[in-house]
């Protein structure tokens, strides 16, 4: 019971100090969120263009690999004794 009288001393205290929360007034908070805008700015661009080139590798490599994939797929279907005396080669 004690804690929570010595609780509501300290916050009558603040509100008669005017550092109540309603009073709260930071006047160097504006001049350093200004100043920190363009830097969060930079990071939140360059984070998206990781973001976008990941993507897009991503993409690039899947269609190659497909593309390759489905090349090997295609001839060992139609001619399978050239791509497998290719593959053999290939393996030494």
């Amino acid at each position: 019971m004690r804690v929570f009288v010595l609780m509501l001393q300290n916050y009558a205290l603040l509100q008669q100090r005017g550092i109540g929360s309603s009073h709260l007034s930071l006047p160097s908070t504006k001049t350093t969120i200004l100043q920190t805008l363009p830097t969060m700015k930079f990071i939140g661009f360059l984070l998206f263009i990781i973001i976008l080139l990941t993507g897009f590798s991503m993409l690039i490599f899947l269609a190659l690999f497909v593309g390759y994939w489905l090349t090997l797929l295609g001839l060992e279907r139609v001619m399978p004794d050239r791509i497998y005396k290719w593959l053999e080669g290939a393996k030494r």
